[in-house]
C-alpha cells in the first residue's frame, strides 16, 4: 500500500514518479523521522501531566502520574524537550508538527519542480517534433 504525505489540502504521493532520486530519498526520511502526533497537544496535556499517555508511552505516564512528575520538575524538564522538538513518541519519533510540515512542504516543492521539469521537456519535445513536419512539408 502506497503511504501518502499530507499538508493541509494538498496531498503528496510517494508514487506520483516512478524514479526515486537520492534527494527525494533523503526528503521522505526527513519526514518519516516526526511522528503525527501533535507538539501543540503534548504541551497542553503536559499541564495535566497525560502526555505520555498521548504519544504512546503507557509505562512512562503511569510513572508521571504516580510521583506528580517528580515533584513537577520534570513538567519543567518535558515542556523544554517539547518546545525544543526533542521529544519522542513511543517509537522514537519526534513530536514536531512543524519540524514535519516544513520537510513535507520540501518535499511537494520538489515534487513540483520535477514535474515543472517534466513539462518543459515535453513541451521542448513538442516545439521539435512540430518543426520538424514543418520541414518535412517543405
Amino acid at each position: 500500500m502506497a503511504k501518502s504525505y499530507q499538508v493541509g489540502d494538498a496531498g503528496i504521493n510517494r508514487n506520483t514518479f516512478s524514479n526515486q532520486t537520492d534527494e527525494e530519498k533523503i526528503l521522505k526520511a526527513e519526514i518519516d523521522k516526526y511522528s503525527d502526533k501533535s507538539s501543540m497537544m503534548c504541551i497542553v496535556l503536559c499541564l495535566f501531566m497525560v502526555h505520555y499517555f498521548y504519544v504512546g508511552r503507557i509505562g512512562r505516564g503511569i510513572i508521571t502520574i504516580l510521583t506528580a512528575n517528580f515533584l513537577f520538575i520534570g513538567m519543567i524538564i518535558d515542556l523544554i524537550l517539547i518546545g525544543s522538538g526533542k521529544f519522542k513518541d513511543k517509537n522514537g519519533k519526534i513530536v514536531n508538527t512543524a519540524g514535519k510540515m516544513a520537510a513535507t512542504n520540501r518535499l511537494q516543492a520538489y515534487y513540483q519542480n520535477v514535474q515543472l521539469n517534466q513539462q518543459a521537456a515535453q513541451e521542448r519535445q513538442d516545439l521539435v517534433d512540430s518543426y520538424h513536419r514543418f520541414q518535412a512539408r517543405k
